[in-house]
């Protein structure tokens, strides 16, 4: 019998070499800021045991399990080979700042059952946003040696935010 996350590890994989990093980064983002952010919209006690929450908390789950697995090898290949171990260990130490802090986030629920997910949403929606203004591809790139190569990636126009009526 496969998890879940075995799956999702799997599936991570595939997208991660098709895709690439930013695209599977911004997508998952995203998606699990969407499917939380939803949450808010479904009437409370309309459903059977509250289903379609369940089942947006559930896709918002998968979808930031999967954001949080290609951010792993998505760090190691945006920071240079002298940072890249203490990038990723800081970066690792600030990803536990969520967890540290969801026992207080659940304290939202007793103003609104919704507003933690609404919470924990707005702020993958923000990270969505953040990936795609912040965040160099790294697909077909050799990674970083130096300090210099990461300001000549950085000084590179973002594709993402061109627009096709004026630039």
């Amino acid at each position: 019998m496969t998890t879940p996350i075995k799956e999702t590890d799997e599936n991570i994989y595939f997208c991660d070499c098709r895709l690439g990093r930013k695209v599977l980064n911004f997508g998952a983002l995203a998606i699990a800021g969407v499917a939380l952010l939803s949450t808010a919209l479904v009437p409370d006690g309309k459903f059977t045991h509250n289903w379609p929450i369940v089942a947006l908390c559930w896709l918002g789950t998968v979808a930031a399990s999967a954001a949080f697995a290609s951010d792993y090898v998505y760090t190691k290949e945006i920071f240079p080979t002298p940072l890249r171990s203490t990038a990723l260990s800081f970066c690792s130490a600030a990803a536990r700042i969520g967890s540290i802090s969801s026992p207080f986030v659940v304290m939202l629920s007793e103003f609104s059952d919704v507003l933690p997910l609404v919470f924990y949403g707005s702020f993958l929606a923000l990270g969505a946003m953040c990936s795609i203004i912040v965040w160099p591809e790294t697909k077909n790139q050799k990674m970083t040696e130096s300090i210099e190569e990461c300001e000549a990636i950085s000084s590179t126009k973002n594709t993402w935010l061109r627009c096709s009526c004026c630039c």
